[in-house]
């Protein structure tokens, strides 16, 4: 029985089992999207397609300077530009650095329960009024932006986070 396990295991790490497939790596077309706010690029938005279907492979991209991020797949340790035809729910995060005063109060160790939650207070305050990007399109559950890629064209899409 130990020698049944020892052969199936050494059969699984010879097949490279886990690796992309060249197939599945070729199979991919290009998708493109570019992320602006009331028409000005927004640069270091990560995009991700989020799958309605769960055999999909993981997929996103960062904005360039000029709001554009050309979605790549990512398999195990292997990536390849494009991603897989089916549908997807798109969503966006950028970070927005606290300013530095509110950075150094949270590392400040002997807050009181008042304390910190004035300074949750003032953090959530901040982030409201610098998002960028709406909540809305930051969960896969709520952003409202579908994207269908198909084998011949891929896909293109513009996406102006103001409208949200």
């Amino acid at each position: 029985m130990r020698l049944l396990f020892l052969l199936c295991t050494l059969i699984l790490l010879a097949s490279g089992c886990g690796k992309p497939t060249p197939s599945e790596l070729k199979n991919l077309v290009p998708v493109k999207i570019t992320v602006v706010r009331k028409d000005e690029p927004l640069a270091d938005v990560l995009v991700q397609l989020v799958a309605d279907s769960p055999v999909l492979l993981a997929r996103g991209g960062v904005t360039d300077a000029n709001g554009v991020a050309v979605i790549e797949t990512k398999m195990q340790s292997s990536f390849g530009a494009g991603v897989q035809p089916g549908t997807y729910t798109v969503t966006l995060a950028k970070d927005v650095p606290l300013p530095s005063e509110l950075q150094e109060r949270e590392n400040e160790m002997d807050l009181s329960e008042a304390e910190k939650a004035a300074l949750d207070r003032s953090r959530r305050d901040f982030y409201d009024k610098n998002r960028l990007v709406p909540l809305i399109l930051t969960d896969a559950k709520t952003s409202p932006i579908k994207l269908t890629v198909t084998e011949k064209t891929g896909a293109e899409l513009n996406i102006d986070v103001a409208g949200y």
